[in-house]
């Protein structure tokens, strides 16, 4: 019965009038489209990133999707890094000894994910395809 009630307190302090509302063109754009084509390579030891893997292939055209679950850094690895167009690292279910050589890569654009579930990446993912400009 609480949460009812504190829902709908909270839910009536975080609203806008219809005139005050923020008006974005970012967040109304289908932010996956700017990743048509690009190379996305995934870093994470969480076996449940395959899902993402999977989930990002089908919402980018012609993307070409990538994970790697070394424990240390490795040829495939540093390849991802030094060729793929980004890299997202779930930092909360990866290995020093892979993740060190990837943040000392020089040029490499690395979305350093803190989120403890798959979907973190996914959603790191999001808010860095919404900052790229439409093509």
């Amino acid at each position: 019965v609480w949460f009812g009630e504190l829902r709908s307190l909270l839910a009536g302090a975080f609203t806008f009038p219809e005139e005050e509302c923020p008006t974005s063109t970012v967040a109304s754009r289908a932010p996956w489209s700017r990743l048509d084509g690009k190379r996305i390579g995934l870093y994470s030891l969480d076996p449940g990133v395959q899902r993402i893997v999977e989930r990002l292939r089908s919402l980018i055209a012609g993307a070409e999707v990538q994970l790697d679950a070394s424990k240390v850094w490795t040829t495939s690895l540093e390849n991802m890094v030094r060729t793929y167009d980004v890299v997202a690292v779930q930092t909360s279910r990866a290995k020093h000894a892979a993740t060190e050589p990837i943040r000392s890569h020089p040029g490499a654009r690395i979305i350093w994910s803190n989120g403890t579930s798959p979907s973190s990446l996914l959603r790191d993912l999001e808010f860095f395809a919404n900052s790229l400009p439409d093509s």
